[in-house]
């Protein structure tokens, strides 16, 4: 619970952010690192409401970018085998498809060259997901235990 409210928040931050100052696709990064690590069929709900949160703030079409990052979630979960043997490149290639269909469905008229660019993003943002997951989850469980 403690980390989807964290994540709604740093959603929150970033699609401001992503609205007004950066031209940079970090929610839809953060959405894909999400996909990657966790195993949870609760982060269904959380990337619809990412989704609507996302639509929201960029005046986009509410739903849109939910029903992309579900089809996204889906489609990292179908799969799933082949990001967990650490497979960068596959990330990568995954990741740019991703964002290319997104540029084209969301008419963000960004070039190849800044797709390209915001791809080379998820090896920056996917272990900063991947170590915050782990602290969460660390910390929720030590709780359990006590």
């Amino acid at each position: 619970m403690i980390k989807n409210i964290l994540i709604i928040a740093f959603i929150l931050i970033f699609s401001t952010l992503e609205s007004s100052v950066l031209p940079v696709l970090i929610v839809p990064l953060i959405v894909i690192s999400i996909s990657i690590i966790s195993h949870a069929k609760s982060d269904q709900l959380l990337i619809f409401f990412i989704g609507l949160i996302y639509d929201l703030i960029l005046v986009n079409p509410l739903g849109l970018s939910s029903i992309i990052f579900l089809l996204s979630y889906l489609l990292i979960n179908i799969y799933r085998k082949k990001f967990q043997q650490k497979n960068y490149l596959y990330v990568f290639i995954f990741t740019f498809i991703i964002l290319f269909s997104f540029n084209y469905l969301e008419n963000l008229q960004k070039t190849s060259l800044q797709i390209f660019l915001n791809t080379l993003l998820i090896f920056i943002i996917l272990p900063i997901i991947y170590l915050l997951d782990n602290y969460l989850t660390k910390k929720n469980s030590y709780k359990i235990n006590l």
